[in-house]
């Protein structure tokens, strides 16, 4: 079971999620150092990985980068930038399918908190299915429309959503700019002076009656949402659509929220998993690769570009590994792999994720409550009210 939190999950887990402690179990499954020594990995103790990892790294010098995986925590980031600025480089970065960074974009929040979008009267989509990038969003999304909110797309593919479509635009990816300008047209009708950056393309567009519509379902007063997706900020001209997006929410007077690429793709931004003086953003890594390479939990599929990324690794000076799966690819490029470990290695994983979910249904009964009311120290109410009640379904079940 999820932590209880029904402003963002309503206790709905993901199958993906419950079952991913039988990821522990893979034939990929990292477990212990490994070294090159004549062209062949090897295992050997922590201390001489460590060693021979340290002395590989120093022998580059600066000429280090890091690419680190979205769904690392915020304390691997942080630590692993302090390694990389420690060395004298600049060069990390998580956003690994970015291929536009003009506008040096990276850690967006949402204008509309998650809880709220259901009560959204209307919902643009640009470049997103959120039933696939973050079904609790897409869940927030159909409760709306099941409330009467109209729901638009404008992608590059005909998604199948679970909610239907009150408007869509399915364009050529080469379109999709000239048709998010169309829209900033018709919402700029309302006097609103779009930005210098997009001045002189919307001054180029003859919207119709269908832009118009739109912007106006997006104007009236309920509320209304901009949803700024992962296609959107992976394209080619992802700073130009997010400019126009922008916009379009501001001219309207919407919220704008963009789905960061990656689970914790904003605590890493937060935690300064990026360049900040002049380093290398991940495609110019690839573009322009460093001597060494750090590749932190990360395999080729899931950068922009796996071919350049499987290229760089592959004739990288010193490329080292950092993560839970030692791939057929870390395994023929990499001169060293050290393992990162779950905190349980057997079928108590399984074991480990029913007791949360006990856990987390005890504390909301009513029992509980009267024993913290008693003032009963807290200590004592885990111990004896929730630890043996959360026990017995899993001892019994």
């Amino acid at each position: 079971m999820p932590r209880d939190n029904e402003a963002i999950n309503e206790c709905w887990l993901s199958d993906r999620d419950r079952y991913s402690h039988e990821g522990l179990y893979a034939n990929d499954r990292a477990t212990k150092p490994l070294i090159r020594k004549n062209g062949e990995l090897v295992e050997v103790p922590w201390d001489e990985a460590i060693a021979f990892v340290a002395d590989g790294l120093k022998k580059t010098g600066a000429d280090v980068g890091a690419l680190v995986a979205p769904f690392a925590s915020g304390e691997e980031g942080h630590l692993l930038g302090q390694i990389v600025r420690g060395l004298g480089s600049d060069n990390i970065d998580h956003r690994l399918r970015v291929v536009d960074f003009a506008d040096a974009a990276a850690g967006a929040t949402f204008e509309m908190p998650l809880v709220q979008i259901e009560n959204a009267k209307s919902v643009l989509l640009i470049g997103s299915n959120p039933r696939f990038e973050a079904p609790l969003l897409g869940h927030r999304i159909r409760k709306a429309w099941k409330k009467g909110a109209k729901v638009y797309a404008i992608n590059s593919l005909d998604y199948e959503f679970n909610f239907n479509l009150a408007g869509k635009a399915i364009t050529l990816p080469n379109q999709l700019v000239n048709e998010l300008a169309l829209i900033a047209v018709a919402a700029s009708e309302d006097g609103s002076t779009p930005p210098a950056e997009i001045a002189g393309l919307i001054a180029q567009m003859q919207h119709d009656d269908t832009h118009r519509a739109l912007a106006k379902r997006l104007r009236a007063p309920e509320p209304s949402v901009v949803v700024f997706g992962e296609y959107a900020a992976q394209h080619a001209n992802a700073s130009l659509l997010r400019a126009l997006a922008k916009y379009i929410a501001q001219a309207t007077h919407s919220a704008f929220n963009e789905l960061p690429c990656g689970a914790n793709a904003v605590g890493l931004a937060r935690a300064g998993t990026l360049p900040q003086a002049g380093g290398r953003d991940a495609r110019a890594m690839l573009d322009t690769p460093p001597k060494a390479l750090i590749a932190y939990h990360l395999g080729s599929q899931d950068t922009g570009s796996p071919s350049k990324y499987d290229e760089v690794r592959s004739s990288s000076d010193f490329h080292v590994y950092i993560g839970a799966y030692a791939c057929a690819g870390v395994k023929r490029t990499a001169h060293a792999v050290l393992p990162v470990f779950s905190y349980v290695i057997t079928s108590f994983g399984g074991w480990m994720l029913g007791m949360k979910g006990s856990t987390s249904g005890v504390l909301g009964e009513d029992y509980i409550s009267a024993a913290v009311a008693r003032g009963i120290p807290d200590h004592r109410v885990t111990t004896a009210y929730v630890g043996r009640n959360a026990l017995l379904p899993m001892m019994t079940g």
